[in-house]
């Protein structure tokens, strides 16, 4: 009979207090506990924000009745997960060694994995323009890399154009290591600095386009290569440049922001035993950690998108 996989308590721990200062996925796309696998969520309708009804009830009148068309969707979660073998050998070695724990750096190590392809999921969504009912093409004189290019004219019209003003901006490392040298920025921030030196910081930029979000940069690398050749390590936020209204407590239904992830029961890890000839001449067991998760977009127009920055 197979040995059935138990969750383990204490991997489980290890992989719910996992982080990684990197990655900025659950900024972007927050995480919101569902109770069971299946959800439900509402994609806004920003016209009905925008529109005012008569308000106006008579004396013995009777107000009027308005009805909010939000789109409903019935969704449910994905599982993601992967699992790392660890032998008997390492287990027997960690006995006698109270700081080596083989299975708790597989939980470690696999955890990371699993919320490397989360963040390459939502940098994905992210950067893609479909996703969005307001972008731009940035062209030769107009890109980050033109330090001379009026950033706080482009930047700031961007942020009135959708009905629902951004409130922070989102970049991979290269756009914002281009971006806070741009000399119309630093001398709008009152920085009389030359801008082949001259650099802006998060904070300056945000409080010059009054985000009160922040800026956020991806900082996260991955290797695009398939397996068996040679790495190709590649930014995996690389080509982003959005600036999204993200709202604080925002909840899955009858609610505006620009995305946001359903989670249900969070991280976890589960401990397999594993017989002599299922792994080696000695076993070990496999560690398996996982995260049940769907992310979804509220809002098109919470967001503006601009491509080509670089």
């Amino acid at each position: 009979m197979a040995t059935p996989f138990v969750q383990d308590t204490r991997l489980t721990a290890i992989a719910v207090g996992f982080k990684n200062e990197a990655f900025i996925a659950d900024q972007i796309a927050p995480r919101i506990v569902v109770p069971t696998e299946e959800f439900r969520w509402t994609e806004y309708n920003s016209d009905e924000a925008f529109s005012i009804p008569n308000t106006l009830v008579g004396r013995k009148g009777v107000p009027n009745e308005v009805e909010f068309t939000a789109k409903e969707h019935n969704d449910a979660v994905v599982d993601y997960g992967l699992s790392a073998p660890v032998p008997q050998s390492d287990i027997l070695k960690a006995q006698n060694h109270p700081a080596f724990d083989p299975e708790g750096r597989a939980t470690m190590k696999t955890r990371e994995l699993v919320a490397l392809d989360r963040e390459k999921r939502v940098a994905d969504f992210v950067g893609t323009p479909g996703n969005y009912n307001h972008s731009q093409a940035l062209t030769a004189g107009s890109k980050f890399t033109d330090y001379d290019s009026d950033q706080f004219e482009i930047i700031g019209t961007a942020l009135e154009t959708p009905r629902v003003r951004p409130n922070t901006m989102v970049l991979g490392h290269t756009e914002w290591f281009h971006l806070r040298r741009n000399q119309n920025i630093l001398k709008a921030i009152g920085r009389n600095v030359d801008m082949a030196t001259g650099m802006a910081t998060r904070a300056e930029v945000a409080e010059l386009f009054e985000l009160t979000g922040g800026i956020i940069v991806g900082e996260s690398r991955y290797n695009t290569a398939n397996r068996g050749q040679s790495p190709t390590i590649t930014r995996l936020w690389g080509g982003v440049s959005g600036l999204l209204y993200i709202k604080p407590a925002a909840q899955l239904e009858e609610d505006i922001t620009f995305m946001l992830t359903a989670s249900y029961l969070g991280p976890v890890s589960y401990r397999k035993q594993l017989e002599p000839g299922e792994m080696g001449l000695r076993g070990g067991v496999k560690i398996t950690v996982g995260d049940s998760m769907k992310e979804v977009q509220i809002s098109k127009e919470a967001g503006f998108l601009f491509t080509g920055a670089v």
